[in-house]
């Protein structure tokens, strides 16, 4: 996945990737197509992953993150919503390379060549969302700097390595369709199954529309920041389903380095006891949801409570 501002040379250095890296195919997102935040990235990331495909993806949500508030005064990607596609791309073993130039020279590309879609107070808005993406933790990125001279053989050789690296780790997840998440996680959220009527029929656990459980229990999260407030034992947390079509559990969740694990309503937690794999136990999400839909805090404590195997599953807000 290629992010960057206009200008930053991301169509070039696809062009330079696809060469490199055989049966690969180019595919540009400019202004979303579908209403649908996971129709438009959620869906065709899952299908080429599913098909052994090997896109270049010239921008994708972080484009529609950046770009949607500044030339449509919103995004069809909410906070929640966003931080699921970066999962889902962890999942399914993207890489992520940054294109960043400095400002100054961002700003002196715009002012001799122009651009057809922004202006150039847009274009400055754009370029400073851009950095704060470059120094963001959250945000695991290859970051390529600006140069003079075309990029080296030995320098695409290492981010077409880095990306085969990725894809070939996901590749690995392959029998488990709903995980989402980092392939090293250092905590496990274990749901029960997707609902019937669930939209889009993704294969991911807790798609978060909104409204549905798997926004409530990421806004949870991301209300008490539970990346930042336990950042000196979780920096990462994945999503899986405990009915997958797996038999064994345990299988995933040595693959998957061991986290800890926490069990989300009493069906998960029935489902994975029998494996004896240490676990907390907290409500399900849909749950909190739909009784304590304004205990979004409390619930993100609970959250936590659980992540350190206390058993909170009498949890009532």
């Amino acid at each position: 996945m290629l992010e960057g501002p206009d200008l930053a040379g991301k169509t070039t250095l696809a062009k330079e990737l696809k060469k490199m890296l055989r049966g690969s195919e180019i595919i540009h997102r400019g202004p979303p197509v579908s209403p649908d935040p996971f129709v438009e990235y959620l869906r065709p990331l899952e299908e080429m992953y599913y098909a052994g495909e090997w896109p270049i993806l010239d921008r994708w949500h972080w484009g529609e993150s950046i770009y949607g508030p500044v030339l449509r005064g919103e995004s069809i990607l909410d906070q929640v919503q966003h931080q699921y596609i970066e999962m889902a791309c962890m999942r399914y073993g993207v890489s992520r390379i940054l294109l960043c130039p400095p400002f100054t020279t961002l700003m002196e590309r715009f002012d001799q060549r122009g651009d057809d879609l922004v202006k150039r107070e847009q274009m400055i808005k754009i370029a400073d969302a851009y950095q704060h993406v470059a120094i963001d933790p959250r945000f695991s990125v290859h970051r390529f700097e600006e140069r003079s001279t075309p990029w080296t053989r030995r320098e695409l050789s290492f981010t077409v390595a880095q990306a085969v690296g990725y894809r070939g780790r996901a590749n690995l997840l392959y029998d488990w369709p709903s995980y989402v998440g980092p392939t090293r996680p250092e905590v496990l959220f274990i749901g029960e199954k997707p609902a019937e009527t669930h939209r889009g029929n993704f294969k991911t656990a807790f798609v978060p529309y909104r409204g549905t459980s798997g926004h409530h229990l990421l806004r949870c999260l991301d209300f008490v920041d539970f990346r930042s407030l336990c950042a000196d034992r979780w920096k990462s947390f994945g999503l899986v389903n405990a009915y997958d079509g797996c038999e064994d559990f345990t299988t995933l969740w040595r693959f998957l380095g061991e986290p800890i694990v926490v069990a989300l309503g009493r069906a998960a937690h029935e489902a994975i006891h029998r494996f004896d794999v240490p676990h907390g136990r907290a409500p399900h999400p849909q749950f909190a949801r739909r009784f304590y839909n304004k205990k979004v805090e409390s619930y993100g404590r609970a959250l936590i409570a659980a992540a350190n195997l206390e058993d909170v599953s009498k949890w009532k807000g």
